[in-house]
């Protein structure tokens, strides 16, 4: 299931990867990480000044405690450490700001070869898509406020009716 979170104070700043981290149980090792269509509030090492950004969960995770970064829009697309990180294509660049797709019914992960994608909206929500619901669920039980997207999506354009 696709989560949301907005409109709580479960979180200081929605955007901050270090909390999105520890409701999906810290597993970000887990994975190898590209960041794009990304706008922080400060850029403290010189990796996060390219347009998009390939890294190991290792590498992303010591940023992300060593700096704390919020991460204004973005997407944080995560692959599986079989796949390995030289592989990953990286011609697709998964959008946050300007995706419609994302807001009507249930959105899909954007590139064909990650299995989870973080998006930041603008500092006011965060939304979790992913294709393993293992992580949806440690996520919401860690963020009890997140809700289905889908059914979020629904009744918004429901309510335009």
């Amino acid at each position: 299931m696709n989560l949301i979170l907005e409109n709580t104070n479960q979180v200081e700043h929605f955007t901050y990867l270090n909390d999105v981290f520890v409701g999906l149980g810290n597993r970000q090792t887990d994975y190898n990480w590209l960041i794009t269509n990304f706008e922080c509030n400060h850029y403290p090492v010189e990796t996060l000044k390219a347009n998009a950004v390939l890294l190991s969960g290792e590498a992303l995770n010591e940023i992300i405690e060593t700096h704390r970064i919020q991460f204004i829009w973005g997407t944080i697309s995560g692959f599986p450490k079989s796949l390995p990180i030289e592989a990953i294509d990286r011609s697709i660049l998964p959008l946050a700001d300007g995706n419609e797709n994302l807001w009507t019914g249930d959105a899909e992960v954007q590139h064909p070869q990650a299995h989870i994608e973080i998006i930041c909206w603008d500092s006011s929500c965060t939304l979790l898509i992913t294709k393993d619901s293992t992580l949806s669920a440690l996520y919401q039980q860690y963020y009890s406020d997140a809700i289905s997207l889908k059914a979020r999506n629904l009744s918004i354009t429901a309510q335009t009716f």
